[in-house]
């Protein structure tokens, strides 16, 4: 239990809304160490020599919380079941009872943990359907949106989002890269990988979570682009500049910006640096915008994909501090060219990346397949085989 507990608490990100189950499993722990102490006080009495105490501590940090109490607990409950002559029957039911809490308090903390995972997984599904809500064009009349012709990128964001497995792609968000992405001013992060290896899901992953900070701010901006080689109308500048300033207009509490763009236009088709000026202005009327272009490979190269890259490094070097962008592509010259320079981080995703990914992927399918169940005795030798396949070996 407290390797769990121990595990739990190490290896998570508490997040700003998790203080109160935080707290509880620190004022448990803090609990759990007076009756250690009371425990092997008794204990030491009962051996002649003196206690090692719990020094009094400020409430440890989660990592540290398991560590500080491991060797009392399992000295403990060793001792439970020898401690005899000479206590007396009421102290020693003490003890059970204290034993007992111990035990009760830990159990406690490391249920709510798994159900604050369930929670968080249930919270992935609505932050799926709030980022939906949010770029959803139809928020906007549709004159405006027959004039500028901005693609629906609902689908490709719920499609992604529907491929994602639970637990997986933790290994991208809680990168020193991406975590630092939100923060920087004007940052710019590249993510490459081969084809097919799941860069729009893990692209879905980093919507959600830019997602998160526009849920207590409603200054902070969201928009996305997934460029798609067999749809003509997600390959170019005329689809992704037109869909950043629909969906930047649509989370702004007026459509002044798109209104006054439309005039200045007399309901023409506006040209692509007229937009850029209007995504400009758009992104000073926000204290934070994410921009997030994935598959820029998939504007294809002879036709659309110079003027696409030109457009990125034109929106990187308006120098705005409160912009960001992140951009996924397959790891192509032309693109690496254009993109290397203006990275402030490259992510370049390996097999070796995301091989916890696979194997949590196939455990789960493993567990949760009827038509496996039979198979229940291989499972172990079923997962390793497909991994190392996945692996390439």
């Amino acid at each position: 239990m407290l390797e769990t507990l121990r595990d739990g608490t190490k290896t998570r990100k508490f997040r700003a809304d998790e203080r109160k189950l935080l707290a509880y499993i620190e004022s448990s722990v803090d609990e759990c160490k007076g009756y250690i102490s009371e425990l092997q006080n008794e204990a030491s009495r009962f051996k002649n020599k003196p206690p090692n105490p719990i020094p009094p501590t400020n409430p440890p940090k989660p990592k540290r919380i398991a560590h500080h109490l491991r060797r009392g607990v399992q000295s403990v409950i060793h001792m439970r079941g020898r401690i005899t002559y000479p206590f007396r029957q009421c102290t020693l039911e003490k003890f059970d009872k204290n034993i007992d809490e111990i035990l009760n308090r830990l159990s406690m903390s490391q249920q709510l943990l798994l159900q604050k995972d369930i929670r968080r997984i249930w919270d992935d599904n609505e932050n799926v359907k709030a980022v939906l809500a949010l770029i959803r064009t139809t928020q906007v009349s549709s004159e405006i949106r027959d004039w500028l012709k901005a693609p629906d990128l609902t689908v490709n964001f719920k499609e992604a989002s529907a491929k994602r497995h639970p637990n997986t792609g933790l290994w991208f968000v809680d990168s020193l890269a991406f975590l630092s992405w939100p923060t920087e001013p004007n940052s710019f992060l590249w993510f490459n990988g081969f084809a097919g290896n799941g860069k729009s899901v893990l692209c879905s992953t980093a919507i959600q979570y830019s997602f998160r900070p526009r849920q207590s701010n409603g200054r902070v901006g969201i928009a996305i682009l997934f460029f798609t080689f067999n749809v003509d109308s997600k390959q170019d500048t005329s689809a992704m500049l037109p869909a950043l300033v629909l969906q930047l207009s649509i989370q702004l509490n007026h459509h002044t910006i798109l209104e006054e763009l439309r005039d200045s236009c007399c309901n023409s088709s506006p040209p692509a640096q007229t937009l850029k000026d209007c995504l400009r202005r758009l992104v000073h009327a926000f204290q934070d915008v994410y921009v997030i272009l994935d598959a820029l490979d998939e504007s294809p190269r002879d036709k659309y994909q110079d003027d696409v890259l030109q457009s990125v490094i034109d929106m990187h070097t308006w120098s705005e501090r409160g912009l960001h962008i992140l951009a996924t592509s397959r790891d192509l010259v032309d693109i690496r060219d254009e993109i290397e320079v203006l990275a402030d981080e490259i992510i370049s995703m390996k097999v070796e990346s995301i091989q916890k990914d696979i194997t949590s992927f196939i455990s789960q399918h493993l567990r949760e397949s009827s038509r496996l169940r039979k198979w229940a005795r291989h499972h172990e030798r079923i997962e390793s085989v497909v991994t190392e396949r996945a692996n390439g070996r």
